[in-house]
């Protein structure tokens, strides 16, 4: 798993040299430009991109889960790209088409991304597999399962109607769209390797809804598993927080891993959330320190500059850390080994 403080993309290794990219974020590279974290990294250990990877995932569309990756489906010439159902729907890709038009503004930046995934598959001749609830999104020969366990029909229905009803009418100005919250569409899944499983909670909110206590009565893929593994969801804000994932799918003390959020005034997680995360697991870790990213008072010259041209000024974000989680297939014995590099810690030192 990998994040700087501002994005997140996790990178799988479900056997035999098949490998799965889940969301993907940006890194700055030593020698100048930009490129995937996930493709810094598997070219780092050799992994051949285009016939290595079998799976792209993007598990919504917010800004910090998309950050190059139509250059990741591009690089991965092989890979099935998978995506939320709602984004074959006429209301969404009439959406995104208005949000998607080539300005600089940072209204069209994650539409721009998917359309762009889109183009670059229409030309290899390759569409996206849809995914919504219980949807098996990859089986391997040694029988590794992944499931998707949400969005549920209702989430899209509910995504689909806010997205028409953020459409400007016809020749008005675009506004704002907001972050949509909450994640409606967001694809959490299940990785069932037999003896063990792996849940990654994307940025599945529980409220309002209750996505997170509808999955664990409701989703067939679910058929009583409980992971030792843990993508903590939606950077373990409040929003996301469901006593069900930790009491019945999960077994005790998992390995629980989460990318912060630093940007903003309330910085995620919380103190409080971190505090509730180490009660219920000693094995919980961060891909980076938090920082704080809330702006300054500045010049009142340059505070109007900045107000006129709709610029903002960030913290410079520091490079991804990476927590490695690794256990054999097919051992049932075997433990999580644990490795972390860069920025990564200890989710007790998250704010030292």
């Amino acid at each position: 798993m990998v994040g700087p403080g501002y994005g997140e993309s996790i990178i799988v290794h479900i056997g035999d040299g098949d490998w799965m990219i889940v969301d993907s974020c940006i890194q700055k590279l030593d020698e100048g430009g930009t490129q995937s974290a996930a493709v810094s990294y598997l070219r780092e250990i050799g992994v051949d991109l285009g016939s290595q990877v079998s799976r792209v995932v993007a598990t919504h569309w917010h800004d910090d889960h998309i950050g190059g990756l139509s250059k990741v489906v591009e690089d991965c010439a092989s890979a099935e790209f998978c995506c939320a159902m709602a984004l074959r729907e006429p209301e969404f890709l009439g959406f995104a088409s208005v949000y998607a038009e080539a300005d600089p503004s940072p209204l069209a930046r994650p539409t721009r991304e998917i359309i762009d995934v889109l183009e670059s598959l229409e030309r290899r001749g390759k569409v996206p597999i849809f995914i919504k609830r219980d949807t098996l999104v990859r089986k391997t020969e040694r029988n590794v399962s992944v499931y998707a366990l949400s969005p549920s029909d209702e989430r899209i229905k509910d995504f689909l109607a806010r997205a028409a009803a953020s459409m400007p009418e016809l020749k008005a100005m675009r506004t704002g769209i907001g972050d949509m919250s909450p994640n409606a569409i967001a694809i959490a899944m299940l990785i069932d390797i037999g003896d063990d499983a792996v849940l990654l909670g994307a940025d599945v909110e529980e409220t309002p809804g209750g996505a997170w206590s509808t999955i664990v009565v409701s989703s067939e893929a679910i058929r009583g598993r409980r992971s030792s593994m843990y993508k903590v969801a939606h950077h373990g804000s409040e929003t996301a927080e469901c006593a069900a994932i930790w009491d019945t799918l999960l077994l005790p003390s998992p390995f629980a891993v989460l990318t912060p959020y630093s940007r903003g005034p309330r910085p995620l997680p919380s103190a409080e959330a971190v505090e509730r995360m180490l009660q219920r697991t000693p094995h919980a870790y961060s891909t980076a320190r938090l920082t704080s990213t809330a702006s300054r008072r500045r010049d009142v010259a340059v505070e109007r500059t900045l107000r006129e041209h709709n610029w903002k000024i960030r913290a410079a974000e520091p490079k991804p850390g990476h927590v490695r989680l690794r256990r054999r297939l097919g051992d049932p014995t075997g433990e999580w080994s644990v490795e972390l590099r860069g920025n990564a810690t200890h989710l007790k030192h998250i704010r030292g």
